[in-house]
């Protein structure tokens, strides 16, 4: 190996792991270490994925240097890191499963943080003095914080802490997904723009019919808890797991109107369309929700009826 290119290798480690300490950066710092797969072995990547991991968590205990000696302290510093090593992991995976079939990919991409998840619900559950200790502190940080902005008594904000808690356990797998779909469809768009294939690939994503069930049987579910009551963990789990099969189907709505508009004559491309989307739900709260319904609805729709018609010519 040249020097330039362990430069580079070098450079990109270290920007990935720049841009995961900051909040926007975070968003987007699996993108470099993506992109070293482009020019060098999977070895090579994994090194630096697994650099990066070590280098978030070396940061996270060292900013939490003054209260090592609290074993609550690595609670709170593998509740920090979950994100970002899932975020990591996915961006193994997904470069470990080149050329297999882009649901496939997706579904092992997800995975390890789906066994994180499970491995922090076992940790914290045979480990129930740790995880109210943790709880409360995050209770204390939440009443301190909002007491004086909504001026609500402490009982009220005690349960708006628990339902923004359980809100926010039962978004994670499916906020984890989003930005791998968007990080990962970003990078290949940047190394595959000019290939048709590609372009194939996109306007004709399709899930497995088996998908229907899982959405069904999650979403009944998800309907039926409303009248019985079900330990939180439980439905946390339940919310995961059916907003993550509805993201899917909207993957599937967003391919077929694509699909339509070129074969209407569109050549908007999937990127600009995404970015439309994204910047749409950002400037306009209101109609995100909507989108979003739209999206999944147009997904779930194709299972019984199928909405790509065939081309005039034959572009595809």
């Amino acid at each position: 190996m040249e020097k330039k290119d362990t430069r580079d290798i070098i450079l990109l480690t270290v920007l990935s792991f720049i841009l995961s300490c900051f909040s926007v950066g975070s968003l987007v710092f699996t993108f470099p270490l993506l992109l070293l797969s482009k020019r060098y072995p999977k070895k090579v990547t994994d090194t630096a994925c697994v650099a990066v991991m070590v280098l978030a968590a070396g940061r996270q205990l060292f900013t939490s240097r003054d209260v090592l000696m609290n074993s609550l302290t690595y609670f709170f510093v593998g509740n920090n890191l979950f994100i970002p090593f899932a975020l990591i992991l996915g961006a193994m995976v997904w470069m470990h499963t080149k050329g297999e079939d882009v649901v496939k990919r997706l579904i092992y991409t997800i995975v390890p943080t789906l066994v994180l998840f499970i491995l922090f619900a076992v940790v914290y559950t045979i480990s129930p003095q740790s995880a109210q200790g943790v709880l409360s502190t995050y209770r204390e940080i939440f009443v301190a914080l909002f007491s004086e902005i909504f001026q609500l008594s402490n009982q009220a904000l005690n349960t708006m802490f628990d339902m923004v808690l359980e809100m926010m356990l039962s978004l994670v797998i499916p906020l984890v997904f989003i930005n791998i779909v968007v990080v990962h469809y970003l990078y290949e768009a940047s190394k595959n723009g000019n290939d048709v294939n590609f372009d194939k690939k996109i306007i004709n994503f399709s899930l497995p019919y088996s998908f229907i069930y899982a959405f069904l049987g999650l979403w009944t579910i998800m309907l039926l808890k409303r009248f019985v009551s079900i330990p939180m963990s439980v439905n946390v789990i339940v919310n995961n797991l059916a907003l993550l099969v509805t993201l899917f189907y909207g993957m599937q709505g967003f391919s077929i109107i694509l699909y339509n508009l070129r074969r209407k004559g569109s050549t908007l491309s999937g990127t600009r369309m995404m970015g439309f989307l994204i910047l749409s739900m950002i400037l306009l709260p209101g109609i995100n929700a909507i989108l979003v319904l739209a999206l999944v609805g147009v997904g779930v729709v194709n299972t019984w009826i199928e909405l790509r018609k065939p081309f005039k010519e034959s572009l595809i």
